[in-house]
Protein backbone atom coordinates (compact mmCIF):
# COMPACT_ATOMS: atom_id res chain seq x y z
CA UNK A 1 0.00 0.00 0.00
CA UNK A 2 1.38 3.23 -1.17
CA UNK A 3 -0.08 6.61 0.17
CA UNK A 4 1.20 9.68 -1.93
CA UNK A 5 0.14 13.44 -1.96
CA UNK A 6 -2.67 14.14 -4.76
CA UNK A 7 -2.89 17.25 -7.23
CA UNK A 8 -5.14 19.02 -4.23
CA UNK A 9 -2.34 18.90 -1.27
CA UNK A 10 -5.24 15.87 0.28
CA UNK A 11 -3.25 12.64 0.26
CA UNK A 12 -4.74 9.52 -2.00
CA UNK A 13 -3.79 5.81 -1.48
CA UNK A 14 -2.98 3.44 -3.82
CA UNK A 15 -1.43 -0.17 -4.33
CA UNK A 16 0.70 -0.63 -7.74
CA UNK A 17 3.84 -2.14 -8.20
CA UNK A 18 7.30 -0.96 -8.22
CA UNK A 19 9.38 -1.24 -11.10
CA UNK A 20 12.95 -0.56 -12.34
CA UNK A 21 13.94 3.24 -10.57
CA UNK A 22 11.68 5.19 -8.04
CA UNK A 23 8.17 6.81 -9.38
CA UNK A 24 5.75 9.36 -8.81
CA UNK A 25 2.18 8.88 -8.42
CA UNK A 26 -0.14 11.23 -8.61
CA UNK A 27 -3.67 11.57 -8.56
CA UNK A 28 -6.48 9.06 -7.39
CA UNK A 29 -8.32 8.87 -11.00
CA UNK A 30 -5.61 9.96 -12.89
CA UNK A 31 -2.47 7.59 -12.79
CA UNK A 32 0.93 8.82 -14.00
CA UNK A 33 4.01 7.66 -13.36
CA UNK A 34 7.38 9.62 -14.18
CA UNK A 35 10.71 8.87 -13.86
CA UNK A 36 12.66 10.53 -10.69
CA UNK A 37 15.30 11.34 -12.77
CA UNK A 38 13.38 14.12 -14.59
CA UNK A 39 13.44 15.91 -10.87
CA UNK A 40 16.71 14.98 -9.99
CA UNK A 41 18.45 18.52 -8.50
CA UNK A 42 20.65 20.54 -10.70
CA UNK A 43 23.20 22.70 -9.35
CA UNK A 44 22.57 26.11 -8.93
CA UNK A 45 23.65 29.69 -6.70
CA UNK A 46 21.72 30.23 -4.26
CA UNK A 47 20.50 34.02 -3.54
CA UNK A 48 22.96 34.19 -0.59
CA UNK A 49 25.72 33.07 -2.96
CA UNK A 50 25.67 35.50 -5.57
CA UNK A 51 27.85 38.71 -5.55
CA UNK A 52 25.49 40.98 -4.08
CA UNK A 53 26.43 44.62 -4.92
CA UNK A 54 27.65 43.58 -8.68
CA UNK A 55 25.06 45.10 -10.11
CA UNK A 56 22.48 42.32 -10.29
CA UNK A 57 18.70 42.75 -11.10
CA UNK A 58 15.89 41.09 -9.90
CA UNK A 59 11.57 41.30 -10.40
CA UNK A 60 8.80 39.94 -11.16
CA UNK A 61 7.08 39.74 -14.97
CA UNK A 62 3.93 39.62 -15.19
CA UNK A 63 2.72 37.82 -18.73
CA UNK A 64 -1.08 38.87 -19.52
CA UNK A 65 -3.53 39.07 -22.24
CA UNK A 66 -6.75 37.12 -23.54
CA UNK A 67 -7.29 33.85 -23.04
CA UNK A 68 -4.82 31.51 -25.78
CA UNK A 69 -2.63 34.08 -26.82
CA UNK A 70 0.22 31.55 -25.61
CA UNK A 71 1.16 33.19 -22.55
CA UNK A 72 1.84 29.39 -20.67
CA UNK A 73 3.66 28.73 -24.35
CA UNK A 74 6.26 31.98 -24.20
CA UNK A 75 6.94 31.48 -20.26
CA UNK A 76 7.98 27.57 -21.21
CA UNK A 77 10.66 29.16 -23.53
CA UNK A 78 11.79 31.63 -21.76
CA UNK A 79 12.61 29.65 -18.49
CA UNK A 80 13.79 26.33 -20.95
CA UNK A 81 11.33 23.84 -18.96
CA UNK A 82 7.38 22.86 -19.18
CA UNK A 83 6.68 24.39 -16.03
CA UNK A 84 2.96 25.90 -17.33
CA UNK A 85 0.72 23.86 -18.68
CA UNK A 86 -0.49 24.12 -22.58
CA UNK A 87 -3.65 22.85 -24.54
CA UNK A 88 -5.52 24.43 -27.32
CA UNK A 89 -8.56 24.61 -24.78
CA UNK A 90 -9.51 27.99 -23.38
CA UNK A 91 -9.00 28.38 -19.88
CA UNK A 92 -6.58 26.11 -19.37
CA UNK A 93 -4.21 27.93 -17.01
CA UNK A 94 -6.43 28.30 -13.91
CA UNK A 95 -4.10 29.71 -11.03
CA UNK A 96 -1.08 31.86 -11.47
CA UNK A 97 2.57 29.87 -12.33
CA UNK A 98 5.66 30.75 -10.69
CA UNK A 99 8.69 30.63 -13.40
CA UNK A 100 12.72 31.78 -13.03
CA UNK A 101 15.05 32.45 -15.59
CA UNK A 102 18.50 33.83 -14.94
CA UNK A 103 19.73 36.12 -17.93
CA UNK A 104 23.25 37.33 -17.01
CA UNK A 105 23.28 39.19 -13.62
CA UNK A 106 19.34 39.22 -13.62
CA UNK A 107 16.87 37.08 -12.21
CA UNK A 108 13.73 37.07 -13.48
CA UNK A 109 10.59 35.52 -11.90
CA UNK A 110 7.78 35.14 -14.44
CA UNK A 111 4.02 35.26 -13.94
CA UNK A 112 2.14 33.15 -15.77
CA UNK A 113 -1.66 33.95 -15.10
CA UNK A 114 -5.31 32.88 -16.42
CA UNK A 115 -6.51 34.59 -19.74
CA UNK A 116 -8.66 37.71 -19.70
CA UNK A 117 -11.83 37.24 -20.67
CA UNK A 118 -15.34 38.19 -19.38
CA UNK A 119 -16.33 36.42 -16.39
CA UNK A 120 -19.85 34.68 -15.63
CA UNK A 121 -19.53 32.55 -12.41
CA UNK A 122 -17.78 33.00 -9.46
CA UNK A 123 -14.82 30.92 -10.32
CA UNK A 124 -14.40 32.42 -14.10
CA UNK A 125 -14.11 35.96 -11.44
CA UNK A 126 -11.79 34.41 -9.34
CA UNK A 127 -9.04 33.22 -12.13
CA UNK A 128 -9.30 36.87 -13.99
CA UNK A 129 -9.01 38.50 -10.69
CA UNK A 130 -5.93 36.32 -10.41
CA UNK A 131 -4.59 37.72 -12.94
CA UNK A 132 -4.95 41.14 -12.09
CA UNK A 133 -3.69 40.71 -9.11
CA UNK A 134 -0.30 39.30 -10.23
CA UNK A 135 -0.31 42.76 -12.74
CA UNK A 136 -0.45 44.65 -9.73
CA UNK A 137 2.10 42.74 -7.73
CA UNK A 138 4.71 42.79 -10.54
CA UNK A 139 7.63 44.92 -11.41
CA UNK A 140 6.73 44.76 -15.22
CA UNK A 141 3.84 43.74 -17.43
CA UNK A 142 3.97 41.58 -20.63
CA UNK A 143 1.13 42.43 -22.33
CA UNK A 144 0.75 39.31 -24.68
CA UNK A 145 -1.34 39.36 -28.06
CA UNK A 146 -2.26 36.95 -30.34
CA UNK A 147 -2.21 38.53 -33.80
CA UNK A 148 -3.81 35.64 -36.38
CA UNK A 149 -6.72 36.11 -34.20
CA UNK A 150 -6.86 39.83 -34.18
CA UNK A 151 -6.63 40.16 -37.45
CA UNK A 152 -9.37 37.68 -38.10
CA UNK A 153 -11.57 39.86 -36.60
CA UNK A 154 -10.99 42.46 -39.19
CA UNK A 155 -8.78 44.01 -35.99
CA UNK A 156 -11.45 45.51 -34.51
CA UNK A 157 -11.05 47.07 -30.67
CA UNK A 158 -13.24 45.31 -28.87
CA UNK A 159 -14.26 45.91 -25.11
CA UNK A 160 -12.18 43.60 -23.26
CA UNK A 161 -9.05 45.72 -25.06
CA UNK A 162 -10.94 48.80 -23.32
CA UNK A 163 -11.16 47.11 -19.99
CA UNK A 164 -7.26 45.85 -20.36
CA UNK A 165 -5.71 49.17 -20.63
CA UNK A 166 -7.75 50.33 -18.20
CA UNK A 167 -7.03 48.01 -15.93
CA UNK A 168 -3.19 48.86 -16.50
CA UNK A 169 -3.68 52.78 -16.55
CA UNK A 170 -5.14 52.25 -12.76
CA UNK A 171 -2.15 50.09 -11.97
CA UNK A 172 0.35 52.51 -13.24
CA UNK A 173 -1.39 55.42 -11.60
CA UNK A 174 -0.85 53.60 -7.83
CA UNK A 175 2.62 52.64 -8.82
CA UNK A 176 4.84 53.26 -11.99
CA UNK A 177 4.96 49.87 -13.62
CA UNK A 178 6.65 49.58 -17.49
CA UNK A 179 4.74 47.67 -19.78
CA UNK A 180 6.50 45.55 -23.09
CA UNK A 181 4.11 44.93 -25.79
CA UNK A 182 4.31 40.89 -27.33
CA UNK A 183 2.67 40.25 -30.83
CA UNK A 184 2.56 36.93 -30.94
CA UNK A 185 2.03 33.94 -33.41
CA UNK A 186 3.38 36.45 -36.27
CA UNK A 187 4.91 33.00 -37.84
CA UNK A 188 1.17 32.00 -39.07
CA UNK A 189 0.69 35.37 -41.08
CA UNK A 190 2.45 37.75 -43.50
CA UNK A 191 4.76 40.64 -42.39
CA UNK A 192 2.23 42.67 -43.71
CA UNK A 193 -0.30 40.96 -41.78
CA UNK A 194 1.36 41.04 -38.82
CA UNK A 195 2.80 44.77 -39.13
CA UNK A 196 -0.53 45.99 -39.71
CA UNK A 197 -2.46 44.57 -36.63
CA UNK A 198 0.53 45.23 -34.55
CA UNK A 199 -0.17 48.95 -35.73
CA UNK A 200 -3.52 49.14 -34.69
CA UNK A 201 -2.46 47.54 -31.30
CA UNK A 202 0.52 49.22 -30.35
CA UNK A 203 -1.52 53.34 -31.43
CA UNK A 204 -4.72 51.74 -29.21
CA UNK A 205 -2.23 50.92 -26.00
CA UNK A 206 0.54 53.55 -26.32
CA UNK A 207 -1.31 55.27 -23.37
CA UNK A 208 0.20 52.54 -20.89
CA UNK A 209 3.73 53.82 -21.91
CA UNK A 210 5.33 50.45 -23.39
CA UNK A 211 8.80 50.65 -23.15
CA UNK A 212 9.30 48.17 -26.05
CA UNK A 213 7.42 46.07 -28.29
CA UNK A 214 7.93 42.34 -29.59
CA UNK A 215 7.23 40.56 -32.33
CA UNK A 216 8.04 36.74 -31.46
CA UNK A 217 6.38 33.13 -31.75
CA UNK A 218 6.05 31.44 -28.72
CA UNK A 219 6.55 28.02 -30.44
CA UNK A 220 9.06 28.18 -32.93
CA UNK A 221 10.97 31.06 -30.12
CA UNK A 222 11.39 33.71 -32.85
CA UNK A 223 12.68 36.75 -31.11
CA UNK A 224 11.66 35.33 -27.90
CA UNK A 225 15.77 35.69 -26.77
CA UNK A 226 15.12 39.05 -27.25
CA UNK A 227 12.76 40.10 -25.33
CA UNK A 228 14.77 38.31 -22.67
CA UNK A 229 17.27 40.16 -22.82
CA UNK A 230 14.98 43.35 -23.12
CA UNK A 231 13.32 42.39 -19.96
CA UNK A 232 16.27 41.78 -18.26
CA UNK A 233 17.86 45.25 -18.54
CA UNK A 234 14.63 46.80 -17.83
CA UNK A 235 13.76 45.12 -14.30
CA UNK A 236 15.33 47.40 -10.99
CA UNK A 237 18.66 46.40 -9.72
CA UNK A 238 18.32 44.38 -6.57
CA UNK A 239 19.89 41.02 -5.04
CA UNK A 240 17.23 37.78 -5.96
CA UNK A 241 14.68 37.30 -4.01
CA UNK A 242 14.67 33.33 -4.80
CA UNK A 243 16.41 30.78 -3.79
CA UNK A 244 17.37 28.87 -6.81
CA UNK A 245 18.37 25.57 -4.41
CA UNK A 246 15.17 24.07 -4.97
CA UNK A 247 14.91 20.48 -6.89
CA UNK A 248 12.76 21.76 -9.61
CA UNK A 249 15.41 24.95 -10.71
CA UNK A 250 13.36 27.11 -12.68
CA UNK A 251 10.07 27.07 -10.47
CA UNK A 252 9.39 27.33 -6.95
CA UNK A 253 6.08 26.28 -7.14
CA UNK A 254 4.90 22.94 -4.95
CA UNK A 255 5.87 19.55 -7.01
CA UNK A 256 2.15 18.76 -6.82
CA UNK A 257 1.52 21.82 -9.06
CA UNK A 258 4.10 21.14 -11.69
CA UNK A 259 3.01 17.52 -12.00
CA UNK A 260 -0.19 19.07 -12.55
CA UNK A 261 0.78 20.79 -15.63
CA UNK A 262 2.30 17.71 -16.99
CA UNK A 263 -0.63 15.06 -16.44
CA UNK A 264 -3.57 17.51 -16.90
CA UNK A 265 -2.51 17.97 -21.43
CA UNK A 266 -3.04 14.01 -21.25
CA UNK A 267 -6.01 14.07 -19.54
CA UNK A 268 -8.05 17.22 -21.02
CA UNK A 269 -6.79 15.77 -25.01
Amino acid sequence: MMQSAGLDGGLSTSTFTRRKGPYCFVGLQNLVWISAHAFRPKLRLCAQETDEGSGTRCGHVAIIGKSNVGKSTLMNHLVGEKIAIVTPKVQTTRNRIVGIATEKKTQIIFLDTPGIFNPKLRFDRAMVDSAWTSAAEADMIALMFDLPQFKARKMEIDPLHEEIKSRITAIQKKRARDVILIMNKVDLMSKKDAESASDVLSEFFSDVQPVDQFAISATRGDSVQDLKTCLADTLPEGTPKVSLCFPLPSSPQPRGIVLNCVSRPLVIS
